[in-house]
């Protein structure tokens, strides 16, 4: 069977930068000033750091067949299209599926209850359109 991939990135607020740059200075200096804890911290920050850099590198959403895919380091969610009951185009939800921004999306779907994932695509108003292409009965709010 072939499948159609449809992937629609992932959005960056200059923020995160601003948070993570110091973020990673201020847990590297230690590192300096104790020459015995120096490679004890430096496990801990490549460990830290490197799972951080692979949730940021993998954080996608994309659509195959007939299923929504948002996906961020080794966490995965995969919602049946035809489960989709609503889209927010402004989140209202605190949580943070793996966003990196503060301009996310809710997908209220059913999955035994109701459930909502915060995404914040690239391309949100692409996405947008797709989901309700594919499943007209979507609310969009």
């Amino acid at each position: 069977m072939h499948e159609e991939k449809l992937s629609y990135g992932k959005k960056v607020d200059n923020l995160v930068f601003y948070i993570l740059i110091p973020s990673f200075l201020i847990s590297v200096w230690p590192m300096f000033i104790t020459s015995e804890a120096f490679w004890v911290l430096l496990i801990i920050n490549l460990l830290t750091w490197g799972f951080i850099y692979w949730a940021f590198k993998s954080t996608d959403t994309c659509i195959a067949n007939d299923l929504l895919i948002h996906n961020t380091g080794p966490i995965s969610w995969e919602i049946e299209i035809e489960n989709i009951v609503e889209v927010r185009s402004k989140s209202k939800s605190m949580i943070n599926h793996g966003t990196w921004s503060m301009d996310k999306m809710d997908i209220i779907y059913y999955e035994n209850y109701k459930k909502t994932l915060s995404i914040a695509p690239l391309l949100k108003e692409e996405l947008i359109n797709k989901l309700v292409e594919l499943n007209p009965k979507i609310k969009l709010s």
